[in-house]
């Protein structure tokens, strides 16, 4: 009788000491005697592996997994041969797969931690890394991989940052150090450094950016209110040596080292920290214009024929016109002849509206004095944009950096056109309107549970994901806005009579797409986004009752 367990060990140190071809040899004797046998066929597949037959490796791993799901080790070497084969995404699937099977393998946790940090994630990478250790606090393998993710974050990160650093910067404080990748769009200039202001109290702590030259912000106001409280170092290194070209699109997390603090997460991480701060009441921090801003401000109403009084909306519609080379984000877009209703019906109600955007967008027509297009008026300063939305009784807006100017002066917003987005950035009084999932596979609407159940389309931003999974984004309509608008109003007015059973519906889906976020092990959004919150949530947004009304299938 054939001793399979002695042969193994054979065949497995004879492979390990390079020598292929008696190990396979052992390998074919035991499979003629037993053809099944798991041991001898993961053994098979890794000599394929050895021998560079990464293909054949694969296909023989797949086979005796099928045979054998629950088998410890075949996934983990499924794995290597992905990694090896340039497949990261394949080789942390079939990693967390092995995990699963056995979740308190510091092996199998330092597998996971080493494709994130040959990946770049070295956030993540340290998590595993940390739980690992948290097992066996002298694992070699983690020990080692920990020393690396530190010596990979001070050569790539702590140390040309650093040099960056004056001496004299700041109050003496605990000081926070943080980078501003992208300085010429809105949304980054204005939310990133706010968000850092909520979670660090600027009283408390030197925030300090590292980021390029100012004058190649999208606009120097809005640079300068966001930037208004903390310190900045403008970094006019050429690309390939600033550590922002290397950082960006890196997932490093928070180091703290001495008396600074790293702070280098990604938006989606940073947006998740901040508003679980924020959900604990109002935003810890407010944006606020200078006395000189306001008056300047003053002086732009006077000269667009506003009364000092005046009751204001800012509108904004993102159009594919500015940024138009960047594929895929026509999803945020929408027409602006479809507000055109509800314009009409905020000047019968006494406000003046204020569009602001860019003048690469369609230009109203003439809807009276009180609408006021503000990118082809001759008076239009960079100003505008802060100020008006500042000065805003509510703001009706869609998907697009300029959206954040309300949330960080605290200004209630209607959000039409939205899209179904754990990073969608919402605050508690603003209402959201979001458009229609139109699937052409079931030839019908999908629900807000049917949205989130699939993490593909939970997670997508652009437009080619949904067109992949025949899925229709369709903005709202004419009807839709000017519905959504008289509620708003209302809701501002304080007399929108409250509808307990769709609030409570909306709600409890939130709640529930959020403890799936947070529980979410789905091996793309954990290399790409790590999302594990859902934003409506944390922000108790309000749904339109309007739209609910108009998609009656959509919170079922």
């Amino acid at each position: 009788m054939c001793d399979f367990n002695n042969k193994i060990t054979l065949a497995l140190t004879l492979a390990e000491k390079g020598d292929l071809t008696q190990a396979e040899k052992i390998c074919s004797e035991i499979l003629d005697i037993n053809p099944r046998h798991i041991q001898g066929r993961h053994l098979l597949a890794y000599i394929f592996i050895q021998k560079g037959d990464l293909p054949t490796a694969i296909k023989k791993l797949l086979y005796v997994i099928g045979d054998a799901p629950n088998e410890t080790g075949l996934n983990s070497t499924l794995s290597k041969a992905h990694m090896l084969s340039g497949d990261a995404d394949k080789a942390l699937f079939y990693a967390h797969r092995e995990l699963q099977i056995n979740s308190n393998s510091t092996d199998n946790l330092i597998d996971v931690a080493n494709i994130f940090a040959e990946n770049g994630v070295l956030k993540s990478a340290q998590n595993y890394c940390s739980k690992a250790l948290s097992i066996n606090p002298v694992d070699k393998r983690a020990l080692e991989l920990e020393k690396t993710i530190l010596e990979k974050l001070d050569q790539k990160c702590f140390g040309p940052m650093d040099e960056l650093i004056p001496k004299n910067i700041g109050r003496g404080k605990h000081q926070i150090i943080a980078t501003l990748r992208v300085i010429g769009r809105m949304g980054h200039l204005i939310i990133e450094p706010f968000f850092l202001k909520c979670l660090y109290d600027p009283n408390k702590y030197d925030i300090i950016f590292i980021l390029p030259p100012r004058t190649l912000a999208v606009s120097l106001p809005v640079f300068d209110l966001s930037f208004r409280d903390i310190f900045f170092i403008e970094d006019h290194s050429p690309n390939d040596r600033a550590p922002l070209f290397h950082l960006y699109g890196n997932r490093l997390g928070t180091h703290t080292v001495g008396e600074r603090t790293y702070f280098l997460e990604e938006y989606s991480d940073l947006f998740g920290k901040a508003f679980k701060k924020i959900s604990e009441g109002d935003p810890p921090y407010r944006a606020k214009l200078n006395d000189e801003e306001l008056a300047e401000g003053s002086k732009l109403k006077n000269r667009m024929g506003i009364p000092e009084d005046a009751s204001i909306v800012t509108v904004f519609v993102r159009e594919q016109g500015y940024l138009n080379f960047i594929d895929g984000h026509g999803i945020r877009d929408s027409n602006i002849k479809n507000y055109i209703e509800a314009i009409k019906y905020l000047v019968g109600e006494g406000y003046y509206v204020v569009r602001i955007g860019d003048n690469k967008m369609a230009p109203l027509p003439d809807l009276g004095p009180q609408v006021i297009d503000t990118p082809f008026h001759s008076s239009y300063t960079q100003l505008v944009e802060p100020y008006f939305v500042s000065q805003s009784a509510f703001m009706l807006k869609t998907v697009s950096g300029p959206d954040a100017l309300s949330l960080i002066f605290g200004i209630p917003s209607l959000f039409v056109n939205a899209y179904v987005f754990p990073s969608f950035q919402a605050l508690k009084g603003d209402m959201c309107v979001f458009k229609t999932y139109y699937s052409h596979l079931y030839q019908r609407e999908l629900s807000l549970r049917e949205i989130a159940y699939d993490k593909d389309i939970l997670f997508s931003i652009h437009s080619d994901e949904f067109a992949r999974k025949k899925i229709e984004l369709v903005e709202n309509s004419s009807e839709e806005i000017l519905a959504s608008t008289i509620e708003m109003v209302s809701h501002i007015k304080g007399t929108r009579e409250p509808l307990y059973d769709i609030d409570q519906r909306f709600k409890d889906l939130c709640k529930q797409i959020h403890y799936d976020c947070k529980h979410c092990s789905d091996h793309k959004i954990d290399i790409t986004l790590d999302a594990n919150y859902f934003g409506p949530y944390l922000s108790n947004t309000m749904i339109s009752y309007e739209f609910c009304k108009a998609h009656p299938n959509f919170l079922s």
